[in-house]
């Protein structure tokens, strides 16, 4: 950015992004200097919630280091939504999936998660943590719809609170087709997960509950997830876990003759798919 621009790269996101956005209260995180509103970072541990240790952020510019607000991180999105500021060329670049060497969508564009909701829906999103913070921002850019969540806290951040808060916004889906309503998916799990022919991890699913109002767990190679968040319509479900340490799963799961299949896309992850079979 200070090759091409010519300016020093804090002084350009000030003039470029921030000014221009509105966002009056997104500012680079100096440890060292007196910054009004900085809420104070907390941690947690086995032994319960304790105050973050010292980081000095600044070396993650331009990766993230500044400190915002969840209403200025709304008008980020906003921004890029909204028309005029990011040109459509570039908006297509930055949201459109890279691929694997052998033609693999990897769900991931340049900076963004993208993906299509169960009802056609264009999403974009990311989530960040560092310590003492966890942030997730979630766009519908069809629907003019942004939701960003803010914690000082370095602990799990479900975006399936953002989904649930985005819903009320979002226009209607077109009806299913009651003869394709989802069976239950109530019961036990055993799953095999499988990247580009190479089987890489085993999952056990265990599903309380009727569709529209699971409840239960996740485990992958004795990582716990539990379900946080669950959608869907017609003959797909959308299960959202989290962990302890703010891993996310991100599963579709849609019936078959013996059982259920899907595809899984993690937190660092290039995603895959499964199979499974109730136990």
């Amino acid at each position: 950015v200070e090759g091409a621009s010519g300016q020093q790269f804090l002084a350009y996101m000030q003039e470029m992004v921030f000014d221009p956005l509105d966002m009056t209260n997104t500012v680079a995180d100096y440890n060292d200097s007196i910054i009004p509103h900085r809420a104070r970072p907390y941690m947690t541990t086995p032994q319960g919630v304790v105050n973050a240790p010292y980081v000095d952020n600044s070396y993650k510019w331009a990766g993230g280091g500044f400190l915002s607000t969840p209403s200025d991180m709304v008008r980020f999105g906003m921004g890029h939504i909204g028309g005029g500021f990011l040109s459509d060329e570039t908006l297509e670049t930055l949201w459109m999936s890279q691929r694997t060497n052998d033609g693999e969508e990897t769900g991931y564009g340049i900076g963004w998660s993208v993906e299509i909701d169960r009802d056609g829906r264009r999403v974009v999103s990311h989530g960040g943590g560092s310590i003492g913070g966890t942030t997730f921002l979630l766009l519908f850019p069809d629907d003019g719809v942004v939701v960003s969540i803010v914690g000082n806290a370095r602990a799990p951040m479900s975006p399936g609170l953002a989904w649930t808060l985005a819903e009320p916004f979002l226009a209607p889906a077109s009806a299913a087709d009651p003869e394709a309503s989802a069976p239950s998916l109530a019961g036990s799990w055993e799953c095999s997960m499988e990247r580009r022919g190479e089987e890489v991890a085993a999952a056990q699913v265990a599903l309380g509950g009727e569709p529209g109002d699971y409840w239960g767990r996740i485990s992958i190679d004795d990582d716990d997830f539990q379900i946080a968040f669950q959608s869907g319509s017609g003959s797909q479900t959308r299960l959202i876990a989290v962990n302890g340490g703010g891993g996310i799963l991100n599963i579709w799961l849609s019936p078959v003759e013996s059982g259920a299949e899907g595809s899984w896309i993690g937190s660092g992850t290039t995603g895959g798919d499964f199979a499974c079979s109730r136990q």
